[in-house]
């Protein structure tokens, strides 16, 4: 099953995997075509986590790609000459937000490791795309929430027509991504050590030295594993949210025994919602980046933790659930 943001990119790691590609050269193909597809969420100068299964070796492999600080980061960068702090847009827009890009070496790392087809070919749908794709409605919706971006010339040379957003079914044509698309096919470090590094140090003189961008490294972690019944599942540790999240919600429901008992769909949504919303909580409250912070992970997955924390959900939605330890 391929399961992705837009259904083009999903159709890519379709045709990759007929093509005699595996999931991980699926997965590369499809987040190729999101990078131009989905420019506001998936784009050569970010970072992200990799889960991988091998069916062989019968094990999951976690690789952390996440975009990292620049050496060059001051603590006070994010506020006025008076100490406020900076309002959102302007910290976001300023060079200061950006990090050192890690997604890209990291899928390189993992297909050297583990990927079937050649890298080249997993970038020829992209860059067909990127000759011409059509505007969907999340794109218009963002370019139009998002006025600012409009004041980069790049952007609004492309995702702009006469100074407004393209509309929804309308087609735009990204060469420049093109051209960069090209250079990392045939050079799978260029983010890292060749040209495509080499451009954006010199973007970010000041900001991002190319040292930063030479040294980054893939970290290879182990798992985040639960037995949930019968089944074992894995998912993505801090800095990242997502693997405790799931596992807590699962073991959350897996203490209401009545919502085996209880077929009314609506008492099972509620009860979703609301071990979603205790999962949610303590996500805000303890989870953080375990290099900087002590993240309670097997005490947020322990059994009678979960168990005390099922027992809150009630007939109704509560609007007082708090941290519990």
């Amino acid at each position: 099953m391929v399961v992705t943001a837009d259904e083009r990119a999903s159709l890519a790691a379709k045709k990759t995997l007929l093509m005699g590609g595996n999931a991980l050269d699926a997965a590369i193909s499809a987040q190729n075509v999101l990078s131009v597809v989905e420019p506001q969420s998936s784009g050569l100068g970010g970072g992200g986590f990799l889960l991988y299964y091998d069916n062989i070796k019968k094990k999951v492999y976690a690789f952390d790609g996440r975009e990292v600080a620049s050496s060059l980061v001051k603590p006070d960068m994010f506020l006025n000459t008076d100490k406020t702090k900076k309002k959102f847009l302007k910290a976001v827009t300023s060079k200061h937000s950006i990090g050192v890009p890690g997604l890209y070496n990291m899928l390189a790392d993992a297909h050297g490791l583990h990927g079937n087809l050649d890298w080249e070919l997993l970038f020829e749908f992209a860059i067909k795309y990127s000759e011409g794709f059509k505007v969907t409605p999340r794109l218009n919706k963002l370019l139009t929430w998002a006025p600012h971006i409009r004041n980069n010339e790049f952007v609004k040379s492309v995702f702009y027509k006469n100074n407004k957003p393209a509309k929804i079914g309308s087609y735009i044509s990204n060469f420049e991504l093109k051209n960069s698309l090209k250079i990392l096919s045939k050079d799978k470090y260029s983010l890292k050590k060749g040209l495509l590094a080499k451009k954006i140090a010199t973007s970010m003189i000041g900001y991002i030295p190319l040292g930063d961008i030479n040294q980054w490294e893939t970290k290879a972690i182990e798992p985040l594993c639960k037995k949930y019944y019968k089944y074992k599942i894995c998912g993505f540790p801090p800095p990242t949210s997502g693997g405790i999240s799931v596992l807590q919600i699962l073991g959350i429901l897996k203490n209401r025994l009545d919502l085996r008992k209880n077929n009314e769909p609506f008492f099972q949504q509620h009860a979703f919602l609301e071990a979603s919303r205790l999962s949610y909580l303590d996500r805000d409250f303890y989870i953080a980046d375990p290099n900087y912070f002590e993240v309670p992970v097997k005490s947020l997955l322990d059994e009678s933790y979960l168990k005390q924390r099922a027992s809150l959900i009630k007939n109704k939605s509560s609007q007082n659930y708090k941290k519990s330890f």
